[in-house]
C-alpha cells in the first residue's frame, strides 16, 4: 500500500494573516495573546501617518522559552485551550485565543514581524518576513534562525515589533484600535492597555463620558463613570459595573433602570460604565457575584447610579425618551404639544375605564 502527506504551503501564514478585516483587529489578535500569557500590561506604539515607525506591541506576560516557543507558538492551529482547561495557569482567565493563529496576525499590517520573548533566565528572538514564507515551498521545511541568550531570572514578557507596514493599508489608528478593544478590555482591573501613551479607559467610547462623584452615610466615597454611546446599535457588553476596592462584583447591569418606563431599552443598551463603592465591602457575597441589595449602604449607591444615568439620558436623549413614553401612552400627538415632563402611565384596568381616562386625559392637556 502507498502512502501519501500532507504538505503545508508556506503561503499559509500569509493566508491566515488576511483573516483580519483591518489592521486593527489583528493588532487586538496580539492583546488577546498578551491576555492568554497572564500579562498585567500590554503597552502598543503606534507610528505617525505617513511614517516608516515601527508597531510595537509589548507585554509583561509569562513569555516563552526556546521549549515553549517550540513546541507552542511555532505549532500551527495549536489551540492552547486543548493543553489547559480553558483558562490560564495563573490568572485563571478564559483563554481567548481559539484557532492558533493569532501569530500570524502581524503579517496582516506589515511585511516583516520580529518576536522578542523572555523567560525563566532565556531571551530569544527570530525575525519572520512576508518574502521568506513566499520563497519557501513548505513551511515546515522554512528556516527560522533563533537568537539565544540569557537575561534575568525575573524577567518576562513578550514583545512583537512590526515593520516595512503593507502599502495600499490605512495607517493604525489609535482612536480606531481604541474602539476595538474598550468593550472587551476596558473594564479590566488587572489588565492594563495603553496605546501610544494614553491608558484604555471608558472615556474612549465614543459617546458622552461623565465622571462624578459623591459621599454616602453608609456607603462612603463612591465614583461613577460611564459613556452613552454615539452608534445607532446597541453595545456588546452595555450597562455598570459595580466594583469594590478594584475588584468586579457580579455582572454589568442598568441598577433598576431597566424597570422604568422613562429609558427605553435600546437606549440602556447604549451605556457603558462602572461605579466604584469600596464602602460596600462588608455587603459583597462570599462569591463575588452580587451584594446585600436591600442594605442601606447599597440602596444609597443605587440611587446615586440611577439619579446621574436618568439626568445624563435626558439630556443626550431627551426627546426620543419624550416620544418613547408617548408611544407608551398611546396618546397621538403633535411634535409641537409635546409636554416638556414626563406623566405616569395610565393604569390598565379595563377597557372601558382606559378609554374614558384617555379621554380625560387628553382632555386636560
Amino acid at each position: 500500500m502507498q502512502q501519501a502527506n500532507f504538505q503545508v504551503d508556506s503561503r499559509l501564514a500569509t493566508l491566515l494573516s488576511q483573516d483580519y478585516s483591518t489592521t486593527e483587529k489583528a493588532l487586538k489578535e496580539l492583546v488577546d495573546n498578551a491576555w492568554d500569557a497572564d500579562a498585567e500590561e500590554v503597552v502598543i506604539e503606534l507610528p505617525e501617518p505617513l511614517t516608516d515607525g515601527p508597531i510595537v506591541v509589548r507585554d509583561d506576560g509569562n513569555g516563552m522559552t526556546r521549549q515553549e516557543l517550540e513546541s507552542h507558538y511555532l505549532k500551527i492551529a495549536s489551540d492552547r485551550r486543548m493543553r489547559t482547561d480553558g483558562r490560564t495557569s495563573k490568572k485563571r482567565r478564559p483563554i481567548k485565543g481559539k484557532k492558533g493563529i493569532g501569530k500570524f496576525a502581524g503579517l496582516m499590517s506589515a511585511s516583516v514581524m520580529c518576536l522578542t520573548t523572555m523567560a525563566r533566565g532565556q531571551k530569544i528572538s527570530f525575525t519572520l518576513g512576508i518574502q521568506d514564507l513566499e520563497s519557501a515551498s513548505d513551511i515546515e521545511n522554512l528556516t527560522l534562525p533563533l537568537d539565544v541568550s540569557e537575561c534575568g531570572s525575573e524577567d518576562h514578557g513578550t514583545c512583537v515589533t512590526l515593520t516595512h507596514l503593507r502599502q495600499g493599508l490605512r495607517y493604525p489608528s489609535a482612536d480606531r484600535l481604541r474602539q476595538e478593544l474598550i468593550m472587551e478590555y476596558g473594564r479590566q482591573k488587572d489588565f492594563k492597555i495603553i496605546i501610544n501613551g494614553k491608558p484604555l479607559g471608558i472615556d474612549d467610547l465614543e459617546g458622552e463620558f461623565t465622571e462624578v462623584q459623591g459621599t454616602f452615610p453608609d456607603a462612603g466615597d463612591a465614583t461613577l463613570r460611564f459613556a452613552i454611546s454615539k452608534k445607532k446599535s446597541g453595545l456588546r457588553r452595555p450597562g455598570i459595573t459595580l466594583m469594590v476596592e478594584g475588584k468586579a462584583v457580579g455582572k454589568p447591569s442598568y441598577f433598576g433602570l431597566e424597570n422604568s418606563d422613562e429609558i427605553p431599552a435600546r437606549l440602556l443598551r447604549k451605556l457603558y460604565g462602572e461605579v466604584e463603592a469600596d464602602g460596600l465591602m462588608d455587603y459583597v457575597t462570599a462569591g463575588w457575584d452580587s451584594v446585600i441589595e436591600n442594605s442601606e449602604a447599597y440602596l444609597q449607591i443605587v440611587t446615586f447610579v440611577q439619579a446621574n444615568l436618568v439626568e445624563a439620558f435626558r439630556s443626550t436623549h431627551g426627546m426620543e425618551m419624550r416620544m418613547a413614553h408617548a408611544r407608551l401612552l398611546r396618546i397621538p400627538r403633535h411634535p409641537a404639544t409635546q409636554p416638556t415632563n414626563i406623566r405616569p402611565p395610565i393604569p390598565r384596568s379595563s377597557g372601558r375605564a382606559v378609554g374614558a381616562q384617555r379621554r380625560r386625559f387628553a382632555l386636560l392637556v
